[in-house]
């Protein structure tokens, strides 16, 4: 990959993650699983709020990345689920980024 494409490929990854904390809310949490996908945990969202985020996320990808596609053009797609779990299993099950805690801490998202 050329310096170019690197930095374009990190003002992709920083738009995009710009655009998932704007749209959700204060208590969620954020980060990047790795390559180009993230995840977005809803502690306490009911199905409603969480399509409501899912939907909001969808719409302010694509705009907050505008930017970037003027300087780099490229076509870009986004992808949004929502899964609901139960509340007894709580976030100890979800598994950890291959980063772990550190890397969370180091993207500002509180563990």
């Amino acid at each position: 990959m050329t310096p170019a494409a690197i930095r374009s490929a990190t003002d992709y990854l920083r738009a995009s993650g710009s655009a998932l904390r704007n749209s959700a809310r204060r208590q969620d949490i954020a980060c990047r699983t790795g390559g180009d996908e993230f995840v977005v945990v809803l502690p306490a969202a009911h199905i409603e709020a969480a399509t409501a985020i899912a939907h909001r996320i969808r719409m302010n990808i694509p705009s907050a990345l505008a930017s970037v596609t003027a300087e780099h053009p490229v076509a870009v797609t986004v992808s949004v689920g929502v899964a609901t779990g139960d509340d007894a299993a709580g976030l100890d099950s979800v598994p950890a980024p291959s980063g772990g805690p550190r890397t969370l801490r180091r993207q500002g998202v509180r563990t």
